[in-house]
């Protein structure tokens, strides 16, 4: 596998970018056409939606409890802790501003496919795909049905499935390394994708997790990459501690009742 990370290669990821730019734009083109006062997702899910990613841009300068909170549901307290997705949340407080509530979740669709594209070509060139191929590859997995659906229904959250390929180029990088520094990274990469949404969890130990486990035992002189993997790993586990595991137990309704009156 030859190295995506050199000035060449780098010069050449504008075409492609500039290329999935402008099919997130038509793949967008329908929603932005009806309107700055269309909310992406259906009927029973697209206040919730928007709400989730407000939220965090609200509780933590205010010091509220992040995932457990009556604001919701009230007086039932709510774990909004599957719908968060902080990433989203920064990206959200820097579109709002100057475009508005609406129109900056809406302009997230785009930004996420373009990603998901770039992400995908950059993995499959590093397998060693011509650049054609590698274009036409990002296009189909970022743009198809199962996008339309998610995005119909405005799963913003479960959209950026791109912080898997950039993860496993990280990896690579990685044992091509075999130092601290990158063990750090990758710590900090898979904690980016927790971030991203919760339930990643499920593909990180069904699909991250053995992907590395056979990466590392097909390897020559594995045992050289155990002192680096342990500094990524202490460094996961301490931001992990930070949040989400620290999220206080929910209050009670009592609780939340005292609050409002």
């Amino acid at each position: 596998m030859r190295s995506i990370f050199n000035r060449k290669n780098i010069r050449l990821i504008f075409l492609p970018l500039l290329f999935y730019l402008a099919l997130a734009v038509l793949f967008a083109l329908p929603l932005f056409l009806k309107g700055g006062n269309y909310l992406l997702g259906s009927d029973d899910s697209a206040g919730l939606n928007l709400w989730s990613v407000w939220w965090p841009l609200h509780a933590i300068p205010g010091n509220y409890n992040l995932v457990y909170n009556s604001y919701t549901l009230f007086p039932i307290t709510t774990n909004v802790l599957p719908l968060l997705s902080l990433p989203t949340s920064l990206l959200y407080g820097v579109l709002r501003p100057a475009f508005g509530p609406i129109t900056a979740f809406n302009l997230i669709l785009p930004i996420y496919c373009t990603l998901n594209s770039l992400s995908c070509f950059l993995f499959f060139r590093q397998r060693s795909l011509s650049f054609s191929k590698a274009l036409v590859g990002g296009a189909l997995v970022a743009f198809n049905p199962l996008t339309y659906e998610l995005a119909f229904h405005g799963y913003i959250s479960l959209l950026q499935f791109f912080v898997f390929p950039f993860w496993i180029l990280l990896g690579e990088r990685f044992l091509a390394k075999r130092d601290a520094t990158h063990g750090i990274l990758l710590g900090l990469a898979l904690y980016g994708v927790v971030l991203t949404s919760i339930q990643n969890w499920g593909i990180v130990l069904l699909v991250l997790l053995p992907y590395v486990l056979f990466t590392i035992s097909a390897r020559q002189r594995w045992r050289e990459l155990i002192d680096p993997t342990l500094w990524g790993v202490l460094v996961f586990c301490i931001l992990f501690l930070i949040y989400p595991a620290s999220a206080p137990d929910p209050p009670s309704v009592l609780g939340c009742a005292s609050q409002v009156s």
